[in-house]
């Protein structure tokens, strides 16, 4: 079921993935492109 949120990030060359699903998050990094929570994700940015 997650095959296609992977699909769409490698095919539109996502530069992270943001995702709530433990499935996904165990994954990260996935072909280079990092797999991050929401919280992760915004502590990033908040860093930037």
């Amino acid at each position: 079921m997650d095959d296609q949120f992977l699909e769409v990030a490698i095919n539109g060359r996502a530069d992270v993935l943001i995702s709530g699903d433990d499935d996904l998050l165990e994954l990260d990094p996935f072909r280079e492109i990092p797999i991050l929570s929401p919280r992760e994700f915004l502590n990033n940015e908040r860093k930037s």
